[in-house]
């Protein structure tokens, strides 16, 4: 009996190591299955890895090729002989690339052509663009050529000896205008004192209801409204209209002195009275 016990404590302790051993197997299965999960994602990363440089290198070659045909188009434009007829043909963007190449020899990075594209839409002249890039130091050292640049900047130069000819005219205008009103203060009521340009601001019947309120210091009659709508949609001047209804007789006793209008009267076509 005591054999057979014994025997039985010895199967019952071999059966629990049986047990402990397939357990302890199952696990380092499980745990090779994951060393080896984690391995082939550590090739994955590799290799995507890898993609990611070929990738990136095909896109530097890539990169480097376009910058070269680049600089062969622009090498060849450039020697292109062109005429400011035919830059002011172009518009937008093409316009842009069209200077930076026949007067600075490259093509415009993007605030470049941003800022000048902004510029031309707030309706800064062409013919200005060219005349700042052809006066640029840049331009200079690559020696641009283009035909017609010559009559263009002296056209540039008159178009700027006129403005500050024009600037000049009016501000003695005004001064005369201002002494002018001074001395009828010493005689009358003191003139009051507007600005041309918040008239010519408004357009059609709020421009004439304006005039009428400020200049004649009431509202329009329905005669007086219709003809002069009836004038500027003839395409009469606003200056014009302002001047006539200063310079009447009830434009005269309202005293109103406007800054800007004797110049821009006169060239509307209508003497001063």
């Amino acid at each position: 009996m005591a054999w057979f016990a014994k025997s039985s404590h010895s199967r019952e302790a071999r059966a629990l190591l049986d047990s402990k051993l397939a357990e302890a197997n199952r696990a380092l299965r499980s745990r090779d299955a994951e060393l080896a999960a984690a391995r082939a994602e550590l090739a994955q990363r590799d290799e995507m890895k890898h993609l990611v440089w070929l990738i990136n290198h095909k896109m530097a070659d890539l990169s480097a090729g376009q910058s070269e045909v680049k600089k062969v188009l622009v090498e060849s434009q450039r020697h292109r002989r062109i005429s400011v007829r035919d830059l002011l043909s172009r518009s937008g963007p093409s316009f842009i690339d069209a200077c930076y190449v026949h007067l600075l020899g490259r093509l415009p990075e993007e605030s470049g052509r941003w800022y000048h594209d902004v510029a031309m839409r707030n309706g800064l002249p062409k013919q200005s663009i060219i005349v700042d890039m052809y006066r640029t130091e840049e331009a200079r050292i690559i020696g641009a050529r283009i035909r017609g640049i010559r009559m263009l900047l002296l056209r540039h130069g008159i178009a700027q000896f006129g403005a500050r000819v024009r600037s000049g005219i009016e501000t003695r205008l005004e001064t005369m205008a201002a002494r002018r009103a001074e001395s009828r203060a010493e005689e009358s009521l003191p003139a009051k004192l507007v600005e041309i340009e918040s008239l010519l601001r408004f357009d059609y019947a709020e421009f004439i209801y304006n005039c009428y309120r400020t200049l004649l210091g009431r509202e329009p009659d329905a005669n007086g409204l219709r003809d002069y709508l009836r004038k500027l949609e003839a395409g009469m001047a606003k200056s014009r209209i302002i001047g006539d209804l200063t310079y009447s007789s009830e434009g005269k006793a309202n005293n109103v002195c406007v800054r800007g209008l004797w110049w821009r009267y006169a060239l509307s076509g209508r003497p001063y009275k």
